[in-house]
């Protein structure tokens, strides 16, 4: 019996022993968050050859967090503040010394990069940084500005509280790329396809310049031969691009028939699309299948939709304007960037691993030589209240 005793004894003292650890530890590198500098948006511009200018957007003390509406009233509730240094880490320890808060990375949301620093250094040592940070995100989305980043970040906003808010809300809402600090690096480590990432710039809008207040705007994207910048696209090429990644959404497409005066405009409701590769005596052929299921949301011309042979020659006419601007996409991407950010690769890899071998090396330039057929198909779902010549004549 005393050996029992004597045992639940012992055992007692050690449980004793492990509640006085677990209550008395867990605090001891607390901090508070009165302490804290909360980074919303950083970005990165180019400062010479051996020195790089790193810009943070913070949260200023007693706002609520930043990203609500409301930012057109009051007074904006961030601040940037820029340092240099030979690398990233230097500049954010040359920034913390201008701190009196320990600077917090965790709700950082964006990270924007100059032009000239992507075409000149590239983006691998910088996003890799932030990849290894236990604070940072690598689902913060990416982008390159034709000016400074730092200027884009102190553009002060119409509907958004920070800047970082804005750009985060704009890369959701699918007009152009949705690109990640994930996305990139894996796009650097694949040998199988070439980066693009999304461009932005402060608008010219002469009024929201005259009331102080600025918005951003997406310019297109920004196309990467390896870990470097070589060319960009626009917003219309952005739009076919986006047909080749599968990602093209609530597109509208307006055209103007032949037959009438007038323009229809449709609204895309569902699109899909998918690379068929194709090696036939040689031959290298890669077939681009796009389906688009459209409403239509305008006509002002007197052609009455709800006929059948009329509605099937806007169909036929959509599908021209789609090819189009795929027939863009790739003429641009094969005779002047020569940089394949259309997945070519990836499909061709997919389908003849053996052959697409023998060119993996000199992919950017076999590539072009690649013909493109297009297999385009629209299908208008519904017309709207608005039917043309049925209307006028009510």
């Amino acid at each position: 019996m005393s050996i029992i005793t004597d045992q639940w004894k012992k055992y007692c003292v050690i449980g004793g022993w492990f509640l006085v650890i677990l209550l008395s530890s867990g605090c001891w590198d607390r901090v508070e968050v009165n302490d804290i500098a909360f980074v919303l948006g950083t970005g990165i511009d180019y400062y010479g050859e051996k020195e790089i200018e790193l810009s943070i957007e913070v949260k200023l003390p007693g706002t609520t967090e930043a990203g609500g509406m409301g930012g057109g009233n009051g007074d904006q509730p961030t601040f940037v503040q820029s340092a240099t240094g030979k690398t990233v880490a230097e500049a954010i320890a040359n920034l913390q010394m201008r701190f009196p808060r320990k600077l917090f990375w965790g709700h950082n949301r964006v990270i924007i990069f100059n032009e000239k620093f992507v075409r000149e250094l590239g983006v691998k040592q910088e996003l890799e940084y932030f990849s290894r940070s236990p604070e940072a995100r690598t689902r913060d989305k990416v982008f390159v500005t034709q000016g400074k980043a730092k200027d884009l970040l102190t553009a002060v906003q119409h509907l958004e509280d920070s800047t970082a808010e804005t750009l985060r809300e704009l890369s959701g809402t699918n007009i152009g790329l949705d690109v990640s600090i994930r996305d990139v690096l894996l796009g650097l480590k694949n040998e199988e396809t070439e980066v693009a990432v999304p461009m932005i710039a402060v608008s010219a809008d002469t009024e929201g310049t005259a009331e102080g207040k600025n918005e951003i705007e997406l310019l297109g994207t920004a196309v990467f031969k390896g870990n470097k910048m070589s060319d960009w696209m626009n917003m219309r090429l952005t739009r076919g691009l986006l047909w080749f990644k599968n990602e093209i959404n609530l597109a509208t497409v307006t055209i103007a028939p032949e037959v009438d005066d007038g323009y229809i405009s449709a609204l895309m409701i569902d699109a899909k699309s998918e690379l068929i590769p194709e090696i036939h005596d040689g031959q290298w052929k890669i077939t681009i299948k796009a389906i688009s299921e459209d409403d239509i949301i305008q006509n002002s011309t007197e052609l009455d939709l709800t006929e059948m042979d009329v509605l099937q020659s806007v169909e036929r006419q959509l599908e021209v304007e789609i090819k189009n601007r795929l027939v863009e996409v790739v003429d641009k991407v094969q005779q002047e960037i020569k940089s394949d950010v259309l997945g070519f690769n990836e499909a061709f890899r997919r389908e003849y691993p053996e052959q697409w071998h023998e060119h993996k090396d000199d992919w950017n330039q076999f590539f072009t030589t690649i013909e493109v057929d297009y297999d385009v198909k629209v299908y208008v779902r519904r017309l709207g209240l608005s039917t043309g010549k049925q209307e006028s004549e009510e």
